[in-house]
C-alpha cells in the first residue's frame, strides 16, 4: 500500500500552556507549521508550532 499524502500534525501553544490543535498537512511540505491560533487558556492569540510526533 502506498503512504498517504496527508499527515494529523499537532500544533502547539508557544505560550507554554500545554494547549493544542491537531490538523492535517500534506506530506510533501518542507519545514515547520506556525500559526496564529486562539489559546483559550489564557485567552488570547499566540503561534502555534508543529511539534514532532512520535
Amino acid at each position: 500500500m502506498s503512504r498517504p499524502s496527508s499527515a494529523v500534525i499537532r500544533l502547539v501553544s508557544s505560550a507554554g500552556t500545554g494547549h493544542f490543535y491537531s490538523t492535517r498537512r500534506r506530506r510533501s511540505r518542507q519545514g515547520r507549521l506556525m500559526v496564529l491560533r486562539f489559546d483559550p487558556k489564557i485567552r488570547k492569540h499566540t503561534w502555534y508550532t508543529e511539534k514532532k510526533e512520535r
